[in-house]
């Protein structure tokens, strides 16, 4: 509602699921100013959010502020990312990136089974198709930015890319999975304890 204008404000301080990711998108896209109560930049999962048109921010952030610290139950522990789980946090931009991997593996290995049309066709058909792989891919990117850094939102993609590709290969391709392929899989898979974990 802020992004559209019909509102010049609004804060909550409740931890909402990953969707929030897509409403900070839309706010930021739309010129709009997103913090916590605090004035930090909002981070998922934190335990409050204000997104405002950007010319009352700080007023309203003050108000917000203010009324969050009468409240008794403000007093409790404050809720935090790990509180909202980590599935919660990334699901907003994990169907974007399925589908553009779907997108993806039409593109790239979908023409296999027409092997005897022209090369240029498949070129420009492979062009065609990748435009709905990019409508996806960037705004999936752009929505995990807000929670991830660049080598988490790579792992992230090659993890569902191989997920993906495992099922396009047997079900349009008629190829078998073999335990080999799968164990490589499964190794490539490993990156994301290595990636995620706090060091």
């Amino acid at each position: 509602m802020s992004a559209a204008g019909r509102f010049d404000g609004f804060w909550d301080s409740a931890c909402r699921n990953g969707i929030t990711a897509a409403g900070l998108l839309l706010v930021e896209e739309a010129g709009g100013t997103v913090s916590d109560f605090s004035g930090q930049p909002y981070r998922l999962g934190g335990p409050n959010i204000l997104a405002t048109n950007g010319s009352i921010h700080e007023e309203m952030r003050k108000v917000a502020l203010e009324i969050s610290q009468r409240r008794s139950n403000f007093t409790a522990a404050p809720l935090t990312y790990e509180h909202c789980g980590v599935l919660e946090i990334i699901g907003a931009n994990h169907p974007l990136l399925i589908l553009s991997n779907i997108f993806n593996d039409v593109c790239w290995y979908g023409h296999l089974k027409y092997r005897s049309e022209a090369l240029w066709k498949v070129i420009f058909a492979s062009w065609g198709i990748a435009f709905f792989e990019y409508c996806f891919q960037v705004p999936a990117n752009r929505i995990g930015s807000y929670e991830f850094n660049t080598a988490q939102l790579k792992t992230i993609q090659e993890v569902i890319t191989l997920a993906v590709f495992s099922v396009f290969s047997v079900l349009y391709l008629g190829e078998k999975l073999k335990w080999n392929y799968a164990a490589g899989f499964g190794c490539i898979a490993l990156a994301v304890f290595f990636v995620f974990h706090k060091w």
